[in-house]
């Protein structure tokens, strides 16, 4: 499971390569961290917004690569 939540540096191709190269499944971490780690954009963001990300992350993919959940 690799943790790097919303708003840190991600490389999801990276772990795309990984899991196949190791035929393992890489489960990326979605959500944000706590208060004092929040970006400032994140920070004005009310709970429906956020949930909004998380929700399109889970559906269309992190941080605009297409690469989401496996439904298999």
């Amino acid at each position: 499971m690799e943790l790097s939540s919303v708003g840190l540096p991600r490389d999801p191709r990276f772990f795309q390569r990984l899991g196949e190269r190791a035929g393992i499944h890489v489960v990326m971490g979605a959500g944000f961290y706590k208060e004092g780690w929040l970006s400032p954009v994140a920070r004005s963001m009310g709970a429906d917004a956020l949930t909004e990300v998380i929700l399109c992350e889970l559906n269309e993919g992190i941080d605009g690569t297409g690469l989401r959940r496996n439904y298999r």
